[in-house]
């Protein structure tokens, strides 16, 4: 489960805001343990949620699983490899990808 999952957990959905996070829900269901947790974890869980969002917009734009790039992403990527690259540059690390998943494949 990743940090961002970890939270919804709890019945709460984070957003980000800049450098906050937004948490909607049922927030009185936040133990204090959980805020800790939370704002312990803040930048990671920002971080998260910034590559969550740019793998999104390649996902539709290339017309490629959203969940199979995640996946990708949570198992063989450091946290920070794709949240410092602007849209252009993680668009040709998904295309290099998703290539090399076709090779794999037998495909093109």
């Amino acid at each position: 489960m990743t940090p961002v999952q970890t939270v919804e957990s709890y019945g709460v959905r984070l957003a980000a805001d800049g450098d906050e996070l937004v948490i909607t829900g049922n927030i009185k269901a936040l133990t204090e343990d959980h805020v800790t947790w939370i704002r312990d974890r803040k930048w990671q869980l920002l971080t998260e949620l910034e590559v969550t969002n740019k793998l999104s917009l390649i996902a539709k734009e290339l017309g490629w699983p959203l969940d199979d790039l995640l996946d990708w992403y949570h198992s063989d990527l450091d946290m920070h490899d794709l949240a410092c690259f602007d849209h252009d540059t993680v668009l040709l690390v998904v295309r290099d990808y998703i290539q090399n998943y076709d090779l794999c494949r037998g495909g093109g």
